[in-house]
């Protein structure tokens, strides 16, 4: 956490205890729930750096993350530096910030914070200051994920007692997006406080919170679900298909040298192609909860994929020297499917070995190309079109999607509650008719299109369907069900008014019409 292996305790300092190391008991805990990861998809393995594959691993590997403690510090009086490091009034340094600073870093810290006390120049507020700021506040992934839900956790719990939450002064672009953030979480812009590094500031009351990530080994499904419930009000866009590019002329490493035409050939295959740097918060979270596939470069711009839809197909594109387990977190939490394409490394030279350049295989890049591209006969008349599925998905909620797209992720383990089916108003509500498969020989009453089959909020899942047709559309079409199941087990096409059944249904379910 802090190292004060170099400091030299109250040598020269305002208070005989300055510099050394306190750690607080937390005044509250909150449960983080556990959750099963499951070994990504992985193109040109044989890429993959052996000592990169070997950190990554250590995540992909895991197989459950068990539950885990969001842990709640209140400090009564105190000083916020720099990013997130927390100092006591007697100048003592609070040890259980989640982020690491050296003793450079420390004795740096106390020195402005005491020559700001003795010119009688400190700023301060009574009342309660939530640190809602980590290292790194101006790269816009690690500022959603990291940062977003401790001003959330704030609100919450500390919101009746009007607090002001301190983030950090970062770039322009940077700083709409955190004030946009913090605004679509209800969180007045009169009470944020954006301060620098060494712009130290004392508040009676201090409040900070640990546990919510560690970077590359962990990351709470509390982290995610804040940014989903910020996202509600916004809505999808129209485009299905998005190539993600990486800001232009950014040159700090990690570039694809075949990025250029990569975009080419996407967009004349159908994919909107985006900048999202040059884009609104909002505009970002529309445009990516409205994507059935998403592929792009690793880099910031990807984080939006915390806004997709279950079932959206994510696709990462980056060398074999890049260690990253931090999209993959993000596209468990959600049900995505996740696929990680490696590219041939085209420089060596890099100073550091994960900032090689890297460009993507021809067959990889006609993979890309094929993405969305339908195999399935498309639908000559309109009788059918707008047809939707809807389904309740334990821990995500309900999920809409069109005839003949999954409802979920295969292999996810997370079941269905119960299901609808959706027509449009010119088709007659009852020339189609369902019913969920409780258990053995059971099954709930039969019903016609709009009616709700199944159970909501009681974790109980649902073990198959029934669909049949009748009327004009099972005069004109047939009615083919697919699912997968918790057990592995798959069913697919099954003809109309046969039960589509298996021990455990999971996410994976189809209305194939």
């Amino acid at each position: 956490m802090i190292d004060h292996d170099a400091l030299d305790p109250g040598a020269g300092r305002l208070s005989p205890v300055a510099g050394k190391r306190r750690l607080l008991e937390p005044s509250g805990i909150l449960k983080s729930p556990p959750f099963k990861a499951v070994y990504p998809q992985i193109i040109n393995p044989e890429l993959l750096d052996p000592g990169v594959k070997a950190v990554m691993e250590q995540a992909w590997k895991r197989g459950l993350f068990e539950e885990r403690r969001i842990e709640i510090f209140h400090l009564n009086g105190g000083y916020i530096i720099d990013e997130n490091l927390v100092v006591d009034d007697s100048l003592q340094i609070i040890g259980n910030v989640d982020d690491d600073y050296t003793p450079e870093e420390l004795q740096r810290a106390l020195g402005d914070i005491e020559r700001l006390i003795e010119a009688k120049a400190m700023p301060h507020f009574d009342g309660v200051g939530i640190v809602a700021k980590r290292r790194a506040a101006d790269n816009y992934g690690h500022y959603l994920l990291y940062m977003v839900p401790l001003a959330l956790l704030g609100q919450k719990l500390f919101g009746g007692r009007n607090p002001r939450y301190v983030t950090h002064r970062s770039s322009p672009p940077m700083q709409d997006v955190i004030l946009r953030s913090l605004r679509g979480l209800g969180i007045g812009l009169d009470r944020v406080l954006m301060m620098d590094f060494r712009e130290p500031v004392h508040f009676e009351e201090v409040v900070f919170f640990t546990g919510l990530a560690d970077h590359g080994g962990y990351l709470s499904p509390f982290a995610v679900q804040v940014l989903v419930d910020m996202a509600a009000p916004i809505p999808a866009g129209t485009h299905r298909k998005l190539f993600v590019r990486r800001i232009p002329g950014w040159r700090r490493g990690r570039l694809m040298h075949n990025e250029d035409e990569i975009a080419r050939r996407l967009a004349a295959k159908g994919f909107h192609v985006i900048e999202p740097g040059s884009l609104s918060l909002e505009e970002q979270i529309s445009l990516f909860k409205g994507a059935e596939h998403v592929v792009g470069s690793v880099g910031a711009g990807m984080t939006n994929i915390v806004f997709c839809r279950p079932g959206t197909n994510v696709t990462f594109l980056s060398s074999g020297m890049f260690p990253d387990t931090f999209f993959w977190f993000i596209a468990l939490h959600r049900q995505l499917n996740y696929v990680d394409i490696r590219g041939d490394r085209m420089t060596f030279d890099d100073p550091i070995p994960w900032q090689a350049g890297f460009a993507i295989r021809e067959v990889d890049i006609q993979r890309l190309e094929s993405l969305g591209q339908s195999t399935t006969p498309a639908v000559v008349d309109e009788t059918i079109q707008g047809a939707k599925v809807l389904a309740h998905i334990h821990n995500i909620g309900d999920v809409v999607r069109p005839f003949g797209d999954w409802l979920g992720r295969r292999n996810s383990q997370t079941w269905i509650e119960g299901f609808a089916i959706m027509l449009p108003d010119r088709i007659a509500q009852t020339d189609i008719e369902y019913q969920a498969v409780i258990g053995p020989q059971s099954f709930s009453p039969l019903v016609a299109a709009g009616a709700y089959s199944g159970t909501r909020g009681m974790s109980l899942p649902i073990r198959g369907l029934r669909v049949r047709l009748s009327g004009a559309l099972a005069e004109r079409y047939d009615c083919l069900c697919s699912a997968t199941f918790a057990d592995g087990t798959v069913r697919d096409l099954l003809p109309s008014e046969q039960a589509c059944t298996a021990p455990s249904i999971t996410v994976a379910l189809t209305g194939d019409l």
